[in-house]
């Protein structure tokens, strides 16, 4: 069943992200009071607001890593709240999710790591080990490692990679799942401001190369600016921005970011 973003069942292509009216809280804490968001088609969207507001949990929330309290998510057209067990692996696995952490098995190649992300496709050792892996996932990994720019480091230890060469691995694992919609939470949090740079062009240009929509968490207003065609503001539990990049004024980004600090 596919369903449009209030709910009813339709035949036509929805937004891949529909989200309606969500509310998480832990105890009495209520982080969301009834967020609304959609991101459309082939869009870039970034996320912003002060630590606290909810940026990283909207983003875990999408993909059930953390359960909402009230509220509607759907991913292409599918009810993720309402999923179980192999229907929600399903969804999972068509959504690419960069952490801030890269998560990477240190003591493997950038190659190996790589290879992890066709676990969202197929099961076994071929997809741990580049040694043992077919012909076409190596060569499929190699592909996504040569598109950020890695391909001499393909055989080279990941605990021997820089933080910018290790957020580029974590990017080409999260290709090789062939998402249909990508999450990236802080990609340029740990890095220096040129690196972070870089790692922000990648991304925009690689989801904007696929077509596949793209919602990124940035505390950096000049990345926010530059690399996404919509941007969101949460504050106090709710979104508070929602304007076109193009039409953002830096001040005022950077003012609604002071604000929602107080």
């Amino acid at each position: 069943l596919v369903l449009n973003c209030s709910g009813s069942a339709i035949e036509k292509t929805v937004p891949p992200l529909c989200v309606r009216n969500l509310a998480v809280a832990f105890g009495a804490k209520r982080i969301f009071d009834g967020i609304d968001l959609d991101v459309a088609e082939g869009e870039a969207v970034s996320l912003i607001g002060a630590n606290g507001s909810g940026k990283s949990t909207l983003l875990r929330c999408i993909v059930r890593l953390v359960e909402p309290t009230e509220g509607s998510i759907l991913v292409r057209g599918q009810d993720v709240l309402g999923l179980r067990g192999e229907r929600l692996r399903r969804v999972r696995s068509g959504v690419g999710f960069v952490f801030q952490k890269h998560n990477l098995v240190p003591r493997l190649s950038a190659l190996s790591n790589v290879l992890h992300g066709a676990q969202a496709r197929a099961n076994g050792p071929g997809v741990w080990f580049q040694s043992l892996a077919s012909s076409q996932f190596r060569d499929e990994a190699l592909t996504w490692l040569d598109a950020v720019g890695l391909l001499p480091q393909a055989l080279q230890r990941v605990d021997s990679l820089s933080g910018g060469q290790s957020q580029r691995v974590a990017i080409a694992r999260m290709l090789m799942q062939r998402p249909k919609l990508i999450l990236v939470d802080e990609p340029d949090a740990s890095l220096d401001p040129k690196t972070g740079r870089e790692v922000m062009e990648l991304l925009h240009r690689l989801a904007k190369a696929r077509g596949v929509p793209i919602l990124i968490v940035s505390h950096r207003l000049e990345h926010v600016k530059s690399y996404s065609d919509r941007i969101i503001g949460l504050a106090r539990g709710r979104v508070a921005l929602n304007v076109e990049s193009g039409l953002a004024d830096p001040a005022s980004l950077r003012s609604f970011f002071e604000d929602a600090v107080s």
